[in-house]
């Protein structure tokens, strides 16, 4: 039997049967990647200070702090309001701030709610209307006081726009969302599936271990340079232990790409993650990164032993280990960010691929939540300002494209892979449930940022430099916090201009959604 697999199923079993086990009062629930639901988490933390290390995320809950987060999150203030001035229905509870099922006793707490993303909209111009049809539904526990779990799954069938399909036809899956089963090239619709999992357990106050599912998240900023939720979820098992200011986060994870059609032929590989974050006084923030991708497939796909060094989750280690193996690609890297305010926050991002001293990326930022702090108390405005920068190849491997930074065909860091320089900004105001947000990016690369080919090639296949502008408003009322599910509208105008020609597409869509996850379709 592969070792990977024995190694998984230990892991399983010892999972399950530590998760009965209560001895400690930690309730690890993941808080949501979801852009708007994240920021308002982070801003808690930041105004409240205690001492928590948010550069690498999904943040785990600890019983310090998970009641207070848990009122700004879930809009839990307004509730309250809201039940001085209108009568305590069961209907008005679940449509608007409560799960959809929860039942909650002592030792056990269960809950279920749906996720949809019902979106139409249409091209200015065109007679087409471009559809998402996604159906949900997810369910979230908890056992006793340190023991969480979580699982969703979502499917879908959709039109998009036609950069978006293009694409999709190309990379075989959906921004984010995996393999789509549609083949044929002259295919509209698409049709997808993605699933979520994870289970937590606290067994001290310190020291969190996880078995998921899904997606992670490191920095600060709107995007990242070290490794982000652009790509599709994958197995992993995670680890994180803090003491005092100091906290260390190991993540062991599995991931794929494939060739031709779903999964054939496909490509295994594995991969660990360090991350060693200081917390000084509470207002900087140090984080030192590393990442290595293994080769745990020869070519004729069958899975090889894996290095020993893989298993050893001491960070430096692994980069050590490199100087005698060309087949693993280490990415390493820093994450900083400083306290400015309790509302505000400067921060940065340094990545270096270890294969060659000019193949490095970068990041620097600004981060407000709530500018009109003070001046107009129920009135939010937050905005954000960044700007991106990666060279030839920092993503790639010399020697295996297979070994490139990716998974499910798709760049696990910025989803305009390698060689672009990109600003970003963003300013959201919100009222009450209701919020206006503008965003926009602007980014200059090649005519292609597909990072399986190699930089050689780039110059002879796509020559023409190229710029990348998205501008996207929207406004949307948020229904239930609790999924932040929200009636939303807008308009997304994507602009490419080369040196021959400019090409504008203005998109106008609205509907209804959850937004517990990201997607990002402007690149």
């Amino acid at each position: 039997m592969p070792i990977d697999r024995r190694i998984l199923r230990i892991i399983f079993i010892f999972s399950i049967l530590v998760g009965f086990v209560n001895i400690a009062k930690s309730q690890p629930v993941n808080y949501p990647l979801g852009k708007e639901m994240s920021d308002r988490t982070e801003h808690f933390l930041l105004s409240k200070s205690p001492n928590i290390h948010t550069g690498f995320k999904p943040i785990i809950a600890s019983q310090d702090f998970k009641n207070q987060v848990d009122t700004a999150l879930y809009l839990l203030d307004g509730r309250n309001e809201f039940y001085t001035k209108h009568k305590n229905y069961w209907l008005t509870r679940k449509l608007f701030f409560d799960d959809f099922v929860s039942v909650e006793k002592k030792q056990f707490k269960f809950y279920v709610n749906p996720l949809l993303n019902v979106e139409s909209g249409q091209i200015q111009d065109s007679v087409n209307r471009m559809l998402i049809n996604t159906r949900g539904i997810e369910f979230k526990g908890e056992i006793g006081t340190n023991v969480a779990f979580y699982s969703s799954f979502y499917e879908n069938y959709s039109q998009f726009r036609p950069y978006i399909h293009q694409w999709s036809l190309n990379r075989l899956v959906v921004p984010g969302q995996g393999a789509h089963k549609s083949t044929a090239a002259t295919a509209q619709f698409l049709d997808y599936s993605m699933a979520t999992s994870y289970l937590s357990y606290a067994p001290t106050e310190n020291l969190k271990l996880q078995l998921g599912y899904g997606k992670h998240f490191v920095g600060e900023g709107y995007r990242s340079m070290l490794l982000s939720d652009n790509a599709f979820n994958y197995p992993y098992l995670r680890a994180d232990y803090q003491w005092k200011d100091v906290k260390y986060t190991t993540v062991f994870a599995e991931f794929q790409d494939f060739a031709t059609k779903y999964y054939f032929p496909h490509t295994k590989k594995h991969s660990a993650f360090n991350y060693l974050s200081y917390n000084f006084l509470d207002r900087i923030e140090l984080g030192i990164f590393e990442g290595a991708i293994y080769q745990t497939n020869d070519t004729a796909n069958y899975v090889n032993k894996f290095s020993a060094d893989y298993f050893v989750p001491i960070i430096g280690v692994r980069t050590l280990a490199q100087q005698k193996s060309r087949n693993h690609n280490i990415l390493a890297g820093a994450n900083l960010k400083i306290k400015l305010t309790k509302g505000g926050i400067l921060y940065a991002q340094y990545a270096s691929d270890l294969q060659g001293t000019e193949r490095f990326a970068w990041q620097a930022g600004v981060k407000f939540f709530d500018v009109l702090h003070g001046v107009l108390p129920k009135h939010k405005l937050f905005f954000q300002a960044e700007f991106n920068k990666a060279t030839s190849s920092i993503y790639t491997h010399d020697s295996i494209p297979y070994q490139s930074w990716t998974h499910y065909n798709q760049e696990l860091a910025h989803p305009f892979g390698t060689r672009f320089d990109e600003f970003v900004v963003v300013a959201r105001y919100s009222y009450a449930r209701f919020y206006v947000e503008h965003r926009i990016t602007k980014a200059e690369t090649p005519n292609s940022n597909d990072i399986y080919i190699s930089q050689s090639d780039l110059a002879v296949l796509f020559p023409l430099p190229r710029t990348v502008n998205n501008t996207v408003t929207t406004l949307a009322c948020i229904l239930n916090p609790r999924t932040d599910m929200q009636l939303f509208g807008g308009i997304h105008t994507r602009t490419v201009t080369t040196a021959n020609a400019t090409a504008s597409e203005p998109f106008v869509f609205f509907g209804i959604r959850t937004c517990v996850n990201n997607f990002y379709y402007d690149f």
